[in-house]
């Protein structure tokens, strides 16, 4: 057994349409108690053309979830039906070496396993909620998987939403109320990049460039006819290219427009800490990082695989110490 420094995320949950005592906790407890089965659980991503019953494709579904010192806590799990996993073989002295697939072992009495992609856990207290993310599950997929379970459930209506917004910390808040926005800007690199396996054979594999990416859809929705003759591919990796978005005004601007600004730093909850800045008008400015509460904690693992209990029992005491402290509002 060891300890491995992990970061717990704030988040503050927010109903669209709020329901009379309706906590995200208590709301989450009855969801899980109406579908008390992993397969109702289950929700495909996607590939919207799979149905319910089918086995292959992308699936997130909550898997442990307990009630314990006053909380709900739980792992939002993620993997991928009728996939094998590739393997190479190291040897330094060889001038290439084997990739191979290898496919989950079936369990004794015959049950199908599949391979784990990712794992969320999460603790949920009143509207208050930890996470403790990766790299394929964060607050946004946690956000979307909770509003498909808890309309599952029927506990809230397909028009309502749940929000987990960022909680800034009351420095960073104090200075927002005292300040108006000057402007709103948003940065993404252009391009994505990924591997691509030459043949079903597995025999080697090729990194290349694809015209994808965040950047590359706004420049692409912002000038639609003006792209044409850009040949994306050409582009080299070391490039570096990002393409910001900014949201401004020159002198003044009126209240509405105003109030839009402010309300920005709430619709980018999910906007990563280096892809946001804020410019406050005389104030300088916010950075991504300044709009949440977060913070590292050793949590017991086990072959650098997590230990759930501990995960849970970081959360309780982290959150406890920032109601504590005043950095939380308790409601």
């Amino acid at each position: 057994m060891e300890t491995k420094r992990k970061l717990l995320h704030y988040r503050k949950s927010q109903l669209f349409m709020p329901i009379d005592n309706g906590t995200l906790q208590g709301l989450l407890e009855e969801a899980l108690r109406k579908l008390n089965s992993v397969g109702d659980r289950f929700s495909i991503i996607e590939d919207k053309t799979k149905e319910e019953n089918e086995d292959t494709g992308f699936r997130r579904f909550i898997n442990t979830h307990r009630s314990a010192l006053g909380m709900e806590f739980g792992s939002l799990v993620l993997y991928a039906g009728g996939v094998n996993k590739q393997t190479l073989t190291i040897d330094k002295s060889a001038d290439e070496v084997d990739v191979e697939q290898i496919a989950p072992p079936q369990t004794i009495d015959g049950r199908r396993r599949e391979f784990l992609e990712s794992i969320l856990y999460y603790g949920v207290q009143d509207n208050h909620v930890v996470l403790l993310q990766s790299m394929a599950l964060k607050s946004r997929e946690f956000e979307d998987y909770i509003n498909w379970l808890l309309k599952k459930a029927g506990v809230i209506t397909e028009e309502n939403n749940v929000f987990l917004n960022n909680y800034a910390p009351k420095i960073t808040k104090e200075k927002l109320e005292q300040a108006t926005v000057k402007s709103v800007k948003i940065g993404t690199p252009l391009y994505s990049t990924f591997e691509e396996v030459i043949n079903n054979n597995v025999t080697s594999v090729k990194k290349r460039f694809r015209p994808m990416g965040e950047g590359l859809d706004i420049l692409r929705l912002i000038a639609p006819h003006r792209l044409d003759d850009i040949t994306f591919d050409e582009i080299q990796e070391d490039s570096n290219l990002e393409v910001f978005v900014e949201v401004t005004y020159k002198r003044q601007t009126d209240n509405d427009s105003q109030d839009l600004l402010n309300k920005l730093t709430q619709a980018l909850r999910h906007v990563g800490d280096d892809d946001i800045k804020i410019e406050l008008k005389g104030a300088g400015t916010i950075l991504g990082s300044e709009l949440q509460i977060k913070s590292f904690k050793n949590i017991e693992s086990h072959n650098g695989i997590v230990m759930p209990k501990s995960a849970f029992e970081r959360m309780h005491e982290w959150l406890a110490d920032n109601l504590e402290m005043g950095l939380i509002d308790p409601d």
